[in-house]
């Protein structure tokens, strides 16, 4: 099986993906953490009048010092969201949304349609259970990259 060729045939929808959890703009950080973890999401997608506007992953909440709720608590999540992130479209190719995703260095990729209303999420853990499911042969055979070299020994 032509794994590059596959990639970019199947397009995004063909995934099984999740309901992304969303907020509207403008709700309290205290709130969107509580739901986040009530939820057990690591992201959220901000929203207004129903079109994608942010998105707050939990990194934002540690590199943009969101977990000072004394302080920032109810400030809203429109200040430390990432604004206009990069987004992809359900009929793009999985292929689209690999490169995009390693490009940018992006764990997770908003799926929008043409008019910005959010229709997902992929995150690159659904990408990686698409490769292991449909690839298992590839994924679980792939041969050492000599290039690698441990700086580090292994272990705890």
């Amino acid at each position: 099986m032509n794994v590059p060729r596959t990639l970019k045939k199947e397009k995004i929808q063909e995934l099984k993906l999740r309901t992304p959890l969303t907020i509207e703009s403008g709700t309290p950080l205290r709130e969107v953490i509580c739901k986040m973890q009530e939820s057990r999401r690591g992201s959220v997608l901000v929203q207004k009048n129903g079109l994608l506007v942010g998105l707050f992953t939990e990194r934002d909440a540690m590199t943009k010092g969101a977990l000072s709720f004394d302080k920032l608590g109810s400030a809203p999540i429109d200040q430390f969201m990432s604004p206009q992130p990069k987004t992809i479209k359900l009929n793009h190719s999985i292929a689209d949304a690999i490169a995009i995703m390693a490009k940018g260095g992006y764990r997770r990729l908003p799926i929008v349609d043409d008019k910005g209303a959010i229709c997902g999420l992929v995150s690159a853990r659904d990408m990686i259970a698409y490769l292991a499911e449909h690839f298992p042969y590839e994924v679980l055979n792939l041969p050492p990259d000599p290039r690698l070299i441990a700086t580090e020994k292994e272990g705890a």
